[in-house]
């Protein structure tokens, strides 16, 4: 897997209503390693988030980012099983989700499912300000993958 899943820290627009046991997160930009217009990944966002407003899902901005190359990526955390969420990623042409269960923070490849790797505490990679004057954590060390069964 690409190191940069497992240094990826998520600032939230705002809390949901509610924080479930289950969430994905789950983004339209350019998959990892792909270059693609800002047209093309504005579109992109803009139809992912019609598509889950569509099939009854509230869905939070969640911005991924960076710490060491400050690159953000917007995507939304919402409440969602992860076959959905799989589907749903591979409909829109990424390489891997993000499964949030309970606070494990996990990284799921879309093509294979059986390659997915438990990344952490999600609280611990959670950021909650978006304020002019915020400034991102910095990384988080994972020497190697957690394999989940």
């Amino acid at each position: 897997m690409h190191p940069a899943y497992f240094e990826t820290r998520f600032l939230l627009e705002r809390f949901p209503s509610r924080i479930p046991a289950r969430n994905a997160i789950l983004s339209a930009f350019a998959t990892t390693g792909e270059k693609w217009s800002d047209e093309r990944n504005q579109s992109a966002d803009q139809k992912l988030h019609e598509t889950l407003i569509e099939r009854g899902y509230e869905a939070v901005r969640a911005i991924g980012y960076s710490p060491t190359t400050q690159h953000a990526e917007p995507s939304w955390l919402v409440e969602m099983e992860e076959g959905e969420a799989i589907a749903i990623g591979q409909q829109f042409l990424q390489h891997a989700v993000y499964l949030v269960i309970n606070d494990d923070l996990m990284v799921v490849l879309c093509e294979d499912v059986s390659l997915r790797c438990r990344i952490g505490s999600f609280r611990e990679r959670l950021d909650t300000a978006m304020e002019e004057n915020w400034t991102p954590k910095p990384r988080i060390e994972h020497p190697r993958c957690e394999l989940s069964p």
